[in-house]
């Protein structure tokens, strides 16, 4: 019996430690119902009308815009065939408005971008001219932004087993670069190396960026080996030494949310692991940000729903990335989560829907309340 006994104290003491529990000092939140009837794939947060309140916009066999506070449903397309993976919203055209970026599946994988018709015209009332980008070859599962070469355009880098840079010469002019990229799935932008332009993360590895994207030699820097093909990426600096750290977490199967320590040489190696949670699965998308107002960064993540335990949350950091408290604020899943202040009222707020089914829905931060 004594046996047996220490046997249960060790077993809890492992899922203790496994599972950080939330404590009284958990931020509240309410559930809020954006769309019973709708889901899809892509979601993406931004001020779509120029009221300076965020947005949400959500495609799946739609293309769907739902302006706050009321949520009013604005259908901008229908699919060709279904909007999928991912999505992103920015100003393509120069014209100060935010205009978004999509993927459809159908043969081909065309990679599109909406205008928005604003400033002339309302976006609730006006239609959104589709141009196409370019075709990917198989469905872009994953679609990031950024002024890539340093133009003053903004650029789209897009990855479904091969990785294309897309470089805008104008907003229906595209040059298309083959990115050289290990793995499958996972992509993120970011300035790793410090040299002030946007380099790109996949799988454990960053691709230095060439001073010329189209004629110089993208060259691939392992962080971590033995990651699956297919995984979601983050990049923050957790620990708060003006340096970009990776965080990585498997997007289709079991496995650790970690993330790795840039260090000063981020060419040579070495970057220290740090595991947030040993056991999580499914963690297609999740994003650092600070939930709590404490100055540090948090790391907010779903799992989708073909996980066992369907979590939505976030871990809290206690301070230099190294202890990390878990509070589950959704128990149903999600999956291409997006994060930002919906309302201007100084804390950030959830977004997010599952690939499976409705409904769209956000997890609002009740911090200043």
């Amino acid at each position: 019996m004594k046996d047996l006994s220490a046997f249960v104290i060790v077993v809890i003491l492992a899922l203790w430690d496994t599972f950080p529990v939330s404590s009284a000092s958990d931020i509240p939140f309410g559930h809020v119902v954006i769309d019973s009837g709708f889901h899809g794939d892509c979601k993406a947060l931004g001020d779509i009308d120029g009221d300076r309140l965020l947005d949400v916009v959500v495609a799946g066999s739609r293309l769907i815009w739902y302006a706050y506070p009321r949520w009013t449903k604005t259908m901008i397309a229908v699919a060709e065939e279904e909007f999928t993976t991912d999505m992103q919203v920015g100003d393509v055209d120069g014209d100060g408005d935010l205009d978004i970026i999509v993927p459809d599946i159908r043969k081909g994988a065309p990679v599109y971008w909406f205008e928005n018709p604003r400033p002339r015209r309302s976006p609730a009332k006006a239609p959104w001219p589709r141009h196409l980008i370019g075709e990917h070859g198989a469905h872009a599962h994953d679609v990031e932004i950024g002024d890539i070469n340093r133009d003053g355009r903004l650029d789209v880098v897009t990855r479904k087993g091969t990785t294309w840079l897309w470089l805008q010469k104008s907003p229906d002019a595209w040059t298309k670069v083959s990115i050289p990229a290990s793995g499958s799935e996972g992509l993120a932008l970011g300035d790793i190396d410090g040299d002030g332009d946007l380099d790109i993360t996949v799988n454990g590895s960053w691709i230095e960026a060439p001073s010329d994207p189209v004629k110089g030699k993208w060259v691939e820097h392992v962080i971590a080996k033995g990651w699956p093909d297919q995984v979601g990426i983050t990049l923050a600096d957790i620990n708060k030494d003006g340096r970009t750290d990776m965080l990585l977490a498997p997007a289709e199967s079991a496995g650790r949310l970690s993330w790795y320590e840039a260090p000063k040489d981020r060419k040579a190696g070495n970057w220290t692991e740090h595991v947030i949670c040993s056991q999580v699965d499914h963690v297609h998308t999740f994003k650092a940000v600070d939930l709590d107002n404490d100055g540090d960064l948090d790391v907010v993540f779903a799992e989708m729903a073909q996980s066992p335990t369907k979590r939505v949350g976030f871990f809290r950091n206690g301070g230099d990335g190294r202890a990390w408290t878990l509070q589950v604020v959704g128990t149903g899943g999600s999956h291409n989560l997006r994060v930002g202040d919906i309302g201007r009222d100084g804390d950030i707020d959830i977004v997010g829907a599952n690939w499976q089914g409705p409904p769209v829905e956000m997890w609002e931060n009740k911090l200043r309340d």
